[in-house]
């Protein structure tokens, strides 16, 4: 289920293998110099706390049109039922470890955040990907769940 969630939302979940190596990952604190990624990890803690109160729904509806054209309402909500809500209620969120991508041929950033967080069954790691196509606007492109390591 976990891979079928990744593909069908063309998530971050590859970035679990080497986040820093494969993306140039940084902390918060390189990247102050830099507006960007505070709105982005804005937008997304923004975009997080609808998920984490578990109104599945609101997540889909505030996600991008890449998200949506990529699941529907309907499937996002049973997906996130079966993956997320297991978990249950959020008891501790870590600091995003952040990094940038531009993908080729697309005219916007994508920036995405992993977060450790702990939950009242259990530890997950989070990845939250945002896409702007003006550098203000922030939108949650893929999100994935996956147990701790």
């Amino acid at each position: 289920m976990l891979a079928m969630l990744a593909a069908l939302l063309g998530g971050c979940s590859s970035m679990d293998q080497d986040w820093h190596k494969l993306w140039g990952g940084q902390s918060r604190a390189a990247t102050q110099a830099d507006p960007t990624p505070a709105l982005a990890a804005a937008a997304a803690q923004r975009w997080l706390a609808i998920l984490d109160s578990g109104n599945y729904e609101a997540s889909w509806k505030a996600a991008s049109p890449a998200l949506q054209a990529g699941v529907s309402q309907t499937d996002w909500v049973a997906q996130m039922r079966t993956v997320r809500e297991p978990y249950g209620a959020k008891t501790a969120r870590g600091d995003g470890v952040l990094a940038r991508r531009h993908s080729e041929g697309e005219p916007f950033d994508t920036l995405c955040l992993r977060y450790h967080t702990t939950f009242a069954h259990g530890t997950a790691d989070e990845t939250v990907c945002m896409s702007s196509d003006n550098g203000k606007t922030w939108l949650t492109k893929s999100y994935s769940v996956v147990p701790a390591q």
